[in-house]
């Protein structure tokens, strides 16, 4: 009989996580906000221009193959941002909230990536960048 207890328990303990689990993918979205676009495509220019910073640091300036190719390097419009997700709080009812961002993206000359981050929502400022995150604050941001 206790053997079946524990049983009962640990399948009752695995429901509960696989419910929440569930239950927080149901708050992950596409996100087609345009002011959340833009203030994400900021943040990449801003990843962009510091590798464009050590970029410069090694480029000899008075060679104009190497300054076209730092420039080409460095357009804006190169930066592609293939999908945003937004992980919302599940309770935000009211105007601010934070909110967790999935990006893929691509930079010029690098590959697709996917970057976490934190961002606040006013309705009186818009969006706004936090801060770095991890994955596992995206799937489960009440951690």
């Amino acid at each position: 009989m206790a053997e079946f207890d524990r049983r009962l328990r640990g399948a009752i303990g695995i429901g509960i996580i696989l419910f929440v689990v569930g239950w927080r993918f149901m708050f992950i979205e596409e996100n087609t906000d345009p002011a959340l676009h833009k203030a994400v495509t900021i943040q990449l220019m801003h990843h962009l221009g510091s590798s464009v910073r050590e970029a410069i640091e090694e480029t000899d300036i008075h060679s104009p193959r190497a300054v076209g190719a730092l420039l080409q390097s460095s357009d804006a419009d190169d930066v592609v941002i293939h999908s945003i997700k937004v992980s919302k709080p599940a309770l935000s009812y009211h105007d601010s909230f934070a909110a967790v961002i999935r990006v893929e993206y691509a930079l010029p000359s690098t590959k697709r990536t996917v970057g976490f981050y934190e961002y606040t929502h006013s309705s009186t400022s818009g969006w706004a960048y936090f801060r770095t995150v991890g994955a596992l604050n995206f799937y489960l941001p009440f951690l």
